[in-house]
């Protein structure tokens, strides 16, 4: 199965603020989600984060955190931050 990868406002803010190498690296390990969004395996650093709701995942890129969240066949991603920034509650 194929998922749609889709971006809250608040992630493309945040992708437009990065320079052009930074944003195409992310956007080509972005893609990986488009199959199997929830499972961790080579090329992708994924974790369920805990006591989120609704279910969020965190994809980790280098020093950046791609959050994001799977409904039916669409991957939500809701933020991207560098990772210092850290985890907000949801």
């Amino acid at each position: 199965m194929r998922y749609e990868i889709r971006l809250h406002p608040n992630a493309v803010s945040s992708l437009d603020n990065l320079n052009q190498s930074t944003k195409e690296r992310l956007i080509s390990k972005i893609r990986v989600l488009t199959d199997r969004p929830k499972l961790k395996r080579a090329g992708a650093d994924i974790k369920k984060i805990k006591d989120a709701n609704p279910e969020a995942y965190r994809l980790r890129i280098g020093d950046y955190r791609v959050i994001y969240a799977v409904e039916g066949d669409v991957v939500w991603i809701t933020e991207i931050m560098s990772r210092g920034r850290g985890y907000r509650k949801r």
